[in-house]
């Protein structure tokens, strides 16, 4: 349902927001990212920041870069998640609008 797919997409914002705060001890550390500066906030240029990371533009969104093996994997399983969970969803919403019953 639609309000499930909301859910879900707030479930991996969190997760995502979650990830990409600063790691409080340098093994925890799975990526290098560079914040784009919103506001003088930095709880909410944090919120702003994450949300643009799921418009997929490389001008608004925050650079996100692995680091080691580790990173790689978990910047590819989130990809994964996002496609799986998200974009099937829509995808089959298309495919009920179109197929002709």
């Amino acid at each position: 349902s639609f309000y499930a797919l909301l859910f879900t997409l707030l479930v991996y914002l969190i997760v995502v927001a979650i990830v990409l705060l600063p790691a409080p001890i340098d093994c925890f550390e799975f990526f290098e990212v560079r914040f784009i500066n919103y506001s003088s906030s930095p709880f909410w240029n944090h919120i702003i920041n994450t949300l643009t990371t799921i418009t997929g533009n490389d001008n608004i969104s925050p650079s996100i870069i692995p680091i080691g093996m580790k990173g790689i994997l978990l910047y590819i399983i989130g990809m994964l998640l996002f496609y799986l969970l998200i974009a099937n969803y829509a995808l089959r919403k298309i495919e009920n609008y179109i197929t002709i019953k």
